[in-house]
């Protein structure tokens, strides 16, 4: 089976286009975005803090990390053109996950208490774009929308 799955991901394109496959996908933000990020003075601050007592590699490392944790993820068996809705309600608070899918693109939320995230990746290109709102602010605001590239961990169709 694994061969037959490393087979599928070397040699077929990989296309939406079948339902019957389930996919994983590991969707990171891009390096552009990174750059971008670190002109915040939310990054430099934190870039400060660290560059005392650390190398300058791993205080940039710690100083992206806010935004790697909040904006990098990893979707897990997904099956294609099935829209899931594992959302709970619990004492006023919103816990779970959703995809939807549409033509053009799938649509993912995640939903942890008052921390709200949404993504749409791209279904041709497999490019995201994913923002995060805290629902426990006072002000919300306009969230910040951050752009990554996502692409196919896994692969298997079903016979």
């Amino acid at each position: 089976m694994k061969k037959l799955l490393i087979t599928l991901l070397l040699v077929s394109p990989f296309s939406f286009a079948d339902t019957g496959k389930t996919i994983s996908l590991e969707c990171r933000l891009t390096e552009f975005t990174e750059s971008m990020y670190m002109t915040s003075e939310e990054y430099k601050n934190d870039y400060s803090m660290h560059i005392a007592m650390l190398d300058a590699k791993a205080a940039k490392a710690l100083a992206l990390s806010p935004l790697r944790v909040r904006y990098n993820f990893t979707l897990k068996g997904i099956e294609v053109d099935k829209d899931v809705d594992t959302m709970s309600e619990l004492n006023g608070f919103l816990f779970g996950y959703e995809y939807k899918w549409q033509p053009s693109n799938l649509k993912y939320n995640n939903y942890v208490g008052l921390l709200w995230t949404y993504a749409t990746i791209n279904r041709e290109d497999l490019t995201y774009m994913v923002t995060q709102i805290d629902m426990g602010q006072k002000e919300v605001g306009r969230p910040d929308t951050f752009d990554g590239k996502c692409k196919v961990i896994q692969l298997e169709t079903k016979f």
